[in-house]
């Protein structure tokens, strides 16, 4: 399916004020400090064309799912490797993963934003397109790695309509059967989409597609103003329409204790 035109900012102030609505409504019971966050997500994403071939908007996506537990102190994650569960204490990092830090952040719109953008400017510098466009995407992340608070989930949607540029795409999206609204943000030929339950607006996942056809050169480090911008792989061209990844949230929710889900 070919993206639409993305529909004016006003509709997705309107959809993501609709969206903090919902999340302030919502039912919600905080996790212990020794309980553990279960998210389980499918992730899918294009695979690697030969050097030279066109990926195609109908290509198969390649796909694994991730399950992961983080417990509520921040002080651990769990996951499955070759199908062992390891346990290994967290190490922050942006945006922040443990609950009693997202608990935190702030319930005000204005200063969720103020929080997300002073995190931005500790990165290395761009354009201000670029610090709009990390912020956004920072703030999409938050959503996908973290059981957030009602309060906090609200100011986060009111804070994304605030970052210039945000829209959304008017067609509808079918995720497993579930209606979705995907608000995007455009940077240059892709748009990076939150995909958000059309009737409840939970959160349901993120994808990124291809807004132009796109070719991809060999790899090389190229000089852009004062940076230096290493470009990995083979040449090859990403035809419009292609999804480039589409992670989809499977489950959420609190256990006892790591390897259980909910």
């Amino acid at each position: 399916m070919l993206p639409a035109t993305i529909m004016p900012v006003s509709n997705a102030q309107v959809q993501l004020g609709r969206a903090a609505e919902a999340a302030g409504e919502r039912g919600f019971t905080a996790p212990r400090p020794d309980q553990w966050i279960y998210i389980e997500t499918r992730r899918q994403g294009a695979g690697k064309p030969a050097p030279g071939a066109t990926q195609s908007a109908r290509a198969p996506l390649e796909t694994q799912v991730s399950r992961s537990w983080t417990r509520g102190d921040g002080r651990e994650v769990a996951t499955y490797e070759n199908g062992d569960l390891v346990r290994s204490p967290t190490g922050g990092g942006m945006p922040p993963t443990d609950y009693a830090t997202v608990a935190a952040l702030p319930t005000d719109p204005d200063a969720m934003l103020a929080w997300m953008y002073a995190a931005v400017d500790a990165l290395p510098p761009g354009s201000d397109e670029e610090r709009h466009v990390r912020a956004y995407r920072l703030f999409d992340s938050l959503l996908a790695q973290n059981l957030v608070p009602p309060a906090q989930e609200a100011a986060v949607h009111r804070a994304m309509a605030k970052i210039p540029g945000v829209s959304v795409n008017p067609d509808a999206v079918d995720v497993d059967g579930r209606p979705a609204v995907a608000v995007a943000r455009r940077e240059d030929w892709v748009d990076h989409e939150l995909l958000l339950d059309r009737s409840t607006y939970t959160y349901l996942g993120e994808r990124v597609m291809a807004n132009a056809d796109h070719t991809l050169p060999e790899a090389d480090i190229r000089a852009e103003g004062d940076r230096e911008i290493v470009y990995m792989g083979s040449p090859h061209t990403i035809e419009k329409g292609t999804t480039l990844t589409l992670n989809v949230r499977l489950d959420i929710g609190v256990t006892d204790r790591p390897g259980v889900r909910p």
